[in-house]
């Protein structure tokens, strides 16, 4: 069985705008706290179809081991997934991430570009504006 899932995320790109947005308005969120709710806001986007890919094979979460990029190991402790080091599977990552993010990943890639979703969920927690109450007119 040949099945790859690739997630776009933009971390980066991501904490930046959020950060920013929410520095102009003088409320920046806790580094922490931002974190945490990126990785439970990444761990909401994959759930489902992480879940039917380990129930295919019939495992959980907790008896696999994943290798991870710099990116990926904070997730993985935030949610109790075993890591294993680095080896030519990573490399294989590297490369199907490359293309996808080209618009040219090989066969058998489920792609999902999880951007919009993760910078919308962080823009409700740390972003949006208050309302201000009207004034009425006397």
């Amino acid at each position: 069985m040949n099945d790859y899932f690739c997630v776009k995320t933009d971390k980066g790109a991501i904490l930046s705008r959020i950060t920013g947005t929410a520095q102009l308005k003088k409320r920046a969120p806790k580094k922490e706290d931002l974190a945490y709710a990126y990785n439970n806001a990444v761990m909401d986007c994959v759930r489902e179809e992480l879940d039917l890919f380990l129930k295919s094979y019939k495992l959980s979460l907790t008896e696999i081991m994943v290798e991870a990029d710099h990116d990926c190991k904070e997730l993985l402790r935030h949610v109790n997934i075993q890591q294993t080091k680095e080896s030519h599977t990573h490399m294989v990552a590297d490369a199907v991430a490359w293309a996808n993010s080209r618009g040219n990943e090989p066969p058998g890639v489920k792609s999902r570009d999880a951007t919009p979703y993760l910078y919308n969920k962080l823009r409700d927690r740390f972003g949006k504006r208050k309302r201000r109450a009207r004034q009425r007119k006397l």
